[in-house]
């Protein structure tokens, strides 16, 4: 009986505190801090992102290539490189300062100077001690090592894609050079090929090849001047997220020569790539071919 009475007490004394400081905050302050105690209602609490919570969007939602995947340093990257890529900043503007990045991508600090010291090794903008970041514009390259796909990475509007061979189911036995699993193989691949041109030129010859399985209508999509990652992402939520790639130098043979516009036994760059999404064992293989005559190779992966 003691112990109930003390315990009585305690609770009447707790809440005898909260009347009383509810009651001198709202006549102190004119208002009730207190208004969910008072009205019986519980209070909000926000559980995962509290950017999102309080309706902000992540780097990667905010420039449109959902790459939540990526760390954020990178995400930032993707960001500012396309943007320079795409001539929304010219060379000699300056870059938004860091602070500005910062409140923008929602990061702090260090993770914007990591990005901007990418964007330094890449070649994309210099630093200039007083001013800040300036644009030195984007590098004369090919972005097919970059994890934002060719599309983004080129950032032309002078890049075009002209289909060779349109989406059609096959068999496979090997995915150029690289092991296919098991259930890989029962499924069957989705197989086609692409030509993609820079200016009207011929840059390189593209064979991809996709695992048959949960891409309802892929058959029927229209890649003509689409990028692939982004119809991935768009159309079946698959982003990439990195991968594995061989490179080789090999002769033109008959079939390069007609596509890419080269004589017979010219030099090619060969690129086989495995690349990892953000589907559980779902990996995009593909086979590009580069008259990279004039270019160089650029991105990050």
């Amino acid at each position: 009986m003691l112990s109930i009475s003390v315990l009585a007490l305690v609770v009447l004394f707790t809440s005898w505190q909260l009347v009383c400081t509810n009651f001198f905050l709202r006549n102190l302050h004119g208002r009730n801090y207190f208004p969910n105690f008072e009205r019986g209602k519980r209070i909000k609490i926000f559980r995962g992102n509290p950017f999102r919570a309080a309706g902000k969007t992540s780097p990667a939602e905010q420039n449109g290539n959902f790459m939540g995947n990526l760390p954020q340093y990178k995400q930032v990257y993707e960001a500012l490189r396309r943007e320079i890529s795409s001539g929304e900043f010219s060379a000699g503007d300056l870059l938004p300062s860091e602070h500005e990045l910062c409140a923008r991508f929602s990061v702090a600090r260090p993770t914007v100077r990591k990005a901007l010291d990418q964007l330094v090794s890449d070649g994309f903008i210099f630093k200039h001690q007083g001013k800040g970041s300036i644009v030195k514009g984007a590098p004369k390259g090919i972005g097919i090592l970059s994890i934002s796909g060719t599309s983004a990475a080129v950032g032309s509007p002078n890049f075009s894609t002209h289909i060779i061979l349109k989406p059609e189911l096959r068999t496979w036995t090997e995915a150029f050079s690289f092991p296919v699993e098991e259930w890989e193989r029962r499924a069957g691949c989705i197989y086609f090929e692409r030509l993609r041109l820079l200016d009207g030129v011929p840059v390189f010859f593209d064979i991809t090849m996709l695992p048959n399985v949960g891409l309802p209508r892929f058959l029927n999509y229209d890649l003509e001047n689409r990028s692939l990652f982004d119809s991935l992402r768009s159309q079946y939520q698959i982003t990439v997220t990195g991968g594995t790639q061989q490179l080789f130098a090999i002769r033109a043979d008959k079939r390069l020569q007609e596509y890419l516009g080269v004589r017979a036994g010219h030099p090619i760059l060969q690129l086989n790539r495995k690349i990892e999404t953000s589907r559980p064992g779902f990996h995009i293989y593909s086979q590009v071919f580069c008259a990279t005559q004039g270019y160089g190779l650029i991105g990050t992966f």
